[in-house]
């Protein structure tokens, strides 16, 4: 087996994910009624699109149980929007929504239940009735390419899971297009064109053969945590627009983990080793130009005279750059282009709570890619300028790079200075204008689509975008780039703290069950006082509890939601 796959081996053989056998068995029930149902041909329009809310409703229908009741177990595929199942229950609890691709030339607003029906059981059903077919070789070309191009419903990630559910054992429970092109790239080098659902299906025999089963463990639970596992390495990643890059945002908004499993991933899929080419550090007031590139310190007592003994020793990024030249060099004279390079990672997390001009000194202009260290395929330096003299440089004996019989710093191409920083520390303002313009700087906002992902409940999601609206004074939109202010909200007026203070999805993830009981326990033991903390500096202490009664009344299910729902 290939080398680079000995560090996942390794992570695989000791990964373990708790699996909930109660809610798989609620799951397999569920889905087996609706496949039967659709099978026969006898699944109705209320069972495919309806609302939670709606008193004829008393279990799921199949576009929230695939959305929303089944992510706990088999993954998260959500449409983005209701309109992408082709035909949805509308708010007035009357109507129905039904898209441009069923109705003709256009989109029908709102359509009478009676022509949803003719609608739903000339296109929707006969559709899924396709789809829902077993697996086999005969029949999967015409299966895949149904889910992939030819389908009414436009939200294929449904789909795709609707295939993976009824065929236990044959797909990893994962359906972007992101995550799956990452995976598919990474086990399967033969890059041919193939459809999201065609590399699902090959990617799960290939990774099956990699990543063996226990023993006397069930299928269908081995894919689960197989699909988990493959997740938590690729699942989570950014694309990383610059070699200086800092991860900005509110609290809880997942920026070290997303940072991590980025650089985890890219060295993966080199083929290299996590442990020498990533080097993670969180920043702190303490933390000095001595821990960061060098330093004079204790080196041991000298067993003839009994002194203290003191050497220059390289800070963990002074080192990883010694390290990163030295492969650089080597590789560069074996011909390899920009795009073959070992890539190596420093990530600096919470940077901005260091004394920052302390920390990086002359450091600045070398991070710069025009004075990066490069060579020529005979390991000739392109450019002088890339080299700077420490001030420690006559003590170095492990310099980055030596010429003749001086001693050099400089800042290879092949390394990522990545941080990580919260918008709100009060040390923000440590980084000038000089180090700003050195780095790409890339938002992170809550993840609604994470909770809805966690939770089976829609009023859950709501409440904890009002709340964040409540806050920060903008709506969610504001936070995909469009500035939309917000004044009140179920009329009360909004904070305006501004979207440095939304709450992250970590924060909102903190509940075993969705119901007002565990939400009132969340609010009480992390959010109420975080909150209080925030509007310690703007409002009275009769304001501030004023306040806090408020966004808890925002916080709340609403009285048609406060049935329990499993998490």
């Amino acid at each position: 087996m290939s080398e680079k796959y000995g560090y996942l081996k390794s992570q695989w053989d000791k990964y373990f994910t708790e699996i909930n056998s109660d809610l798989k068995k609620e799951n397999d029930i569920s889905f087996q009624s609706f496949s039967k149902k659709i099978k026969d041909s006898k699944l109705t329009l209320e069972e495919y699109t309806n609302r939670k809310n709606h008193n004829e409703v008393q279990e799921d229908y199949l576009c929230t149980f695939i959305e929303n009741s089944s992510s706990k177990i088999y993954g998260s595929a959500s449409a983005g929007n209701a309109k992408y199942f082709g035909i949805k229950f509308n708010d007035d609890n009357e109507t129905y929504y039904i898209s441009r691709v069923i109705n003709g030339d256009e989109e029908q607003l709102k359509a009478t239940k009676e022509e949803a029906i003719i609608k739903f059981e000339k296109f929707i059903l006969p559709e899924l009735r396709e789809i829902c077919a077993e697996l086999t070789d005969n029949n999967k070309d015409k299966i895949f390419k149904k889910v992939e191009n030819e389908n009414k419903i436009s939200s294929k990630v449904m789909l795709r899971k609707i295939v993976a559910i009824n065929n236990p054992g044959k797909f990893l429970y994962i359906y972007s297009d992101d995550a799956i092109n990452t995976i598919y790239s990474f086990f399967i080098e033969n890059e041919e064109n193939k459809t999201n659902i065609e590399k699902n299906y090959l990617l799960t025999s290939n990774l099956k053969d990699i990543f063996q089963k226990k023993d006397n463990e069930d299928d269908n639970f081995y894919l689960i945590r197989l699909s988990r596992f493959i997740w938590s390495i690729f699942g989570s990643t950014i694309n990383l627009e610059s070699k200086n890059m800092i991860l900005h945002g509110a609290p809880g908004t997942g920026k070290s983990y997303t940072i991590k499993n980025t650089v985890k991933n890219i060295i993966l899929k080199q083929g290299g080793n996590i442990d020498e080419q990533l080097v993670f550090t969180q920043f702190h007031p303490s933390y000095s130009y001595e821990d960061f590139i060098d330093g004079i310190k204790p080196s041991g007592i000298d067993e003839k005279t009994g002194q203290l003994q003191f050497e220059l020793k390289n800070g963990n990024f002074k080192e990883l750059c010694r390290i990163a030249v030295q492969k650089l060099l080597e590789e560069r004279k074996a011909k390899k282009k920009d795009e073959e390079l070992t890539k190596f990672f420093f990530v600096a997390d919470e940077i901005n709570r260091a004394e920052l001009s302390r920390v990086f000194g002359e450091l600045l202009i070398c991070l710069e890619d025009d004075y990066r260290i490069d060579f020529d395929n005979k390991g000739n330096i392109k450019k002088e300028e890339s080299l700077i003299t420490l001030q420690n440089a006559s003590l170095d004996k492990n310099p980055v790079y030596k010429k003749g019989d001086k001693n050099y710093f400089g800042v290879p191409v092949n390394i990522y200075f990545l941080g990580t920083m919260n918008d709100i520390d009060r040390s923000v303002d440590s980084f000038d204008m000089a180090l700003r313009r050195r780095f790409f700087w890339k938002e992170i906002r809550c993840n609604y689509d994470y909770i809805d992902s966690l939770f089976d409940n829609k009023g859950y999601r709501n409440i904890c975008e009002e709340l964040n609206e409540y806050i920060t004074g903008y709506s969610k939109e504001k936070l995909n780039g469009n500035f939309t202010k917000v004044d009140k909200i179920k009329e009360k007026e909004t904070l305006k703290l501004g979207t440095s203070y939304e709450l992250g999805h970590a924060y909102f993830k903190n509940i075993k069950a969705v119901n007002n009981s565990e939400i009132e326990k969340l609010w009480n033991s992390k959010i109420s006082p975080l909150l209080k903390e925030y509007l310690r500096a703007e409002y009275s202490q009769d304001e501030i509890i004023n306040k806090l009664k408020e966004a808890k009344e925002i916080f709340t299910l609403p009285k048609e939601n406060k049935s329990d729902t499993n998490s």
